[in-house]
């Protein structure tokens, strides 16, 4: 196997660790923030803002957990990569929510400890590492057009 194939492994790898540890880091923000805002202000309904708003900071948590990850190691394309993840986090998550919802019992326990591998470190792991390839190709090819 040549160098670049195994460069390319590796950043896969790293951006599908990078993206787990992103993803879940991020769902526990959200699930935190969901908690203290129960906490100062509870609600005797649904919030369903509060949700909202949840379901929105987390991919926006992972991807900013993502980047640093990525860049340390030397990922190129790292912010690229970040970018392109959250867009496929949303379109890996709604599909997982979907089919949890169907399943008899479902597979989606929106409660830590198990919620964050559905809902967060799973969707952005596969996400990051499928953006990490068009990522450090866009990286490479731009870097070696101003080289020339």
């Amino acid at each position: 196997m040549d160098s670049s194939s195994e460069r390319m492994r590796r950043c896969v790898l790293v951006g599908a660790g990078a993206g787990a540890v992103a993803g879940s880091v991020a769902y526990f923000v959200a699930q935190g923030v969901g908690w203290a805002v129960g906490q100062v202000s509870p609600s005797p309904d649904a919030n369903i803002g509060l949700g909202l708003g949840m379901m929105a900071l987390t991919p926006i948590v992972a991807g900013l957990a993502v980047w640093p990850a990525l860049r340390w190691q030397s990922v190129p394309g790292a912010g690229l990569c970040s970018v392109c993840a959250v867009i496929f986090f949303y379109v890996l998550l709604l599909p997982l929510t979907i089919l949890s919802s169907a399943l008899p019992g479902g597979l989606f326990d929106p409660a830590p400890p198990f919620g964050f591998i559905v809902a967060g470190a799973v969707p952005m792991a596969i996400s990051t590492a499928l953006c990490v390839v068009p990522g450090r190709a866009i990286a490479l090819r731009r870097r070696s057009a101003s080289a020339a």
